[in-house]
């Protein structure tokens, strides 16, 4: 795909009251295509605290020309994330003050569920993605590959999803400890991931297979399918971008030790 964004930023000073200057860092992002772009532009950081003045690592607020605060994120690797909106042909301008910046809805959010074998769930305003944790391995169930949930809503739904799951299971085992098993079968339909329940669904069976792009190993002919990670480390959590990293068992492939 041809990139048709370009970001730059250029510093921009103001004299206040004659004696004290005060630094503002400008973004400029133009869009060269024919289309209208809303994406996520990165920036160095560090070019940007430099220009500024502040100490790395310090918090900014990002600023359209209305004076308007706009969703940003400083990512693990040192990226300022900015949203932008730009027309074709068109150039967006956004100001960066030192400073903790606004409030704003989170798109993309991850957690893990250890009550539901160690599942590691991550979502943005489009789609889920699901990794099998270490819980899930020691049951000997056969799940490699990334789960993709499917979904209809523009904002975080993860938690709740689970949270109707979580509370219907525990009334359904009361209701087995009761006796009642043919209610208690029919509330887990009911709750169940797999239907949906107004916000979108889990309708792919991922099985022994590598899901939705999970690496792999190809040992001649044969894949080397990679089991359950082992540790997990989350890098950036919203509110524009979600970074997991994962670290999974070490196996003998070949005569050699491969994490």
């Amino acid at each position: 795909m041809i990139r048709k964004i370009k970001y730059a930023f250029m510093l921009l000073l103001a004299m206040v009251q004659g004696v004290e200057c005060m630094a503002d860092v400008v973004l400029t992002v133009k869009n060269s295509g024919q289309e209208q772009r809303l994406e996520v532009a990165e920036f160095d950081a560090n070019e940007v605290w430099k220009a500024l003045g502040v100490a790395q690592g310090s918090p900014v607020r990002v600023l359209n020309p209305y004076g308007l605060p706009e969703a940003c994120q400083i990512t693990h690797d040192n990226k300022l994330l900015v949203e932008t909106t730009v027309i074709p042909g068109g150039t967006a301008k956004f100001y960066v003050k030192a400073g903790t910046p606004d409030p704003t809805q989170s798109y993309t959010v991850g957690k893990l569920y250890p009550w539901r074998v160690d599942d590691f769930v991550w979502e943005n305003d489009r789609c889920s993605y699901r990794a099998y944790g270490p819980a899930l391995q020691r049951t000997g169930e056969k799940a490699f590959g990334m789960d993709v949930w499917l979904k209809s809503t523009p904002y975080p739904d993860v938690e709740k999803r689970y949270a109707v799951v979580y509370n219907g299971h525990r009334h359904s085992a009361q209701m087995r400890k009761e006796g009642r098993k043919q209610e208690a079968d029919s509330l887990d339909q009911v709750v169940s991931l797999h239907l949906d329940h107004g916000t979108g669904l889990d309708c792919y069976n991922v099985g022994p297979s590598l899901g939705c792009g999970t690496p792999a190993i190809m040992l001649g002919d044969s894949i080397v399918m990679p089991y359950c990670f082992k540790e997990y480390r989350v890098l950036d959590n919203g509110p524009l971008r979600f970074t997991l990293e994962l670290v999974y068992n070490t196996e003998k492939i070949d005569g050699q030790n491969v994490t």
